[in-house]
């Protein structure tokens, strides 16, 4: 409905996996399920990443949350659940000053800019390929992003001076989108991702990944 914020296709699909891992709860009425079954059904996903079993913690503490409204039941056990240490198999590594500052001097070479203008605004890398030319306002010099993997990712972004003419740029070229080849045709996922491992190597950056701008 209209009047229900925008919710990513991911977030959804992930909160209906996350709901697929509480089958052992289906059925069960919920004043009769204790702290030892939740843990219990945490405890079954395993080798699973601390990232799904975190999702399924919050899944928990929201209908828990949602039952106590309701006065389906008094209880919420939900804060005292345990999920163990969060130790990311592949680990973020912020690009450093000096990598950033050796990419100016590239800044002409093809796809430079477009890692610069990753690291100056933030933005994921499906947000920058979502974007179109109509979402940047020259006036202000801010891109809006109206499509986002989470609802606080929709936001408005100050356009840093030293970026603003790679923008310009980007402006001229053919096609709605920001972010384009030179026939005005969108990257796509993978496209992007082999035009950051192909910079990167010119900076001595293979560890790092296309997240790792945002940091």
């Amino acid at each position: 409905p209209a009047h229900r914020p925008y919710v990513a296709e991911s977030t959804v699909r992930s909160y209906q996996s996350a709901y697929g891992h509480l089958h052992p709860l289906y059925g069960t009425p919920i004043k009769e399920i204790k702290y030892k079954h939740m843990q219990a059904t945490l405890d079954a996903m395993g080798g699973l990443s601390y990232a799904s079993k975190k999702k399924v913690r919050n899944l928990l503490s929201l209908l828990w949350a949602y039952a106590r409204k309701m006065d389906y039941t008094s209880n919420d056990y939900t804060g005292l659940l345990r999920i163990g240490k969060n130790r990311p198999v592949n680990p973020h590594h912020t690009i450093s000053r000096r990598k950033v500052n050796t990419l100016w001097k590239m800044v002409d070479a093809p796809g430079i800019d477009i890692i610069l203008i990753l690291i100056y605004t933030g933005m994921r890398n499906g947000e920058l390929r979502a974007l179109l030319k109509s979402d940047v306002n020259r006036r202000q010099k801010c891109i809006r992003i109206r499509k986002s993997k989470t609802a606080a990712g929709v936001r408005i972004i100050p356009i840093h001076s030293r970026i603003w003419p790679l923008i310009e740029k980007r402006l001229r070229f053919p096609g709605c989108h920001l972010f384009c080849d030179a026939s005005g045709k969108p990257y796509t996922y993978s496209r992007l991702a082999r035009l950051f491992v192909r910079t990167t190597k010119l900076v001595h950056g293979e560890k790092h990944k296309p997240h790792d701008t945002r940091h």
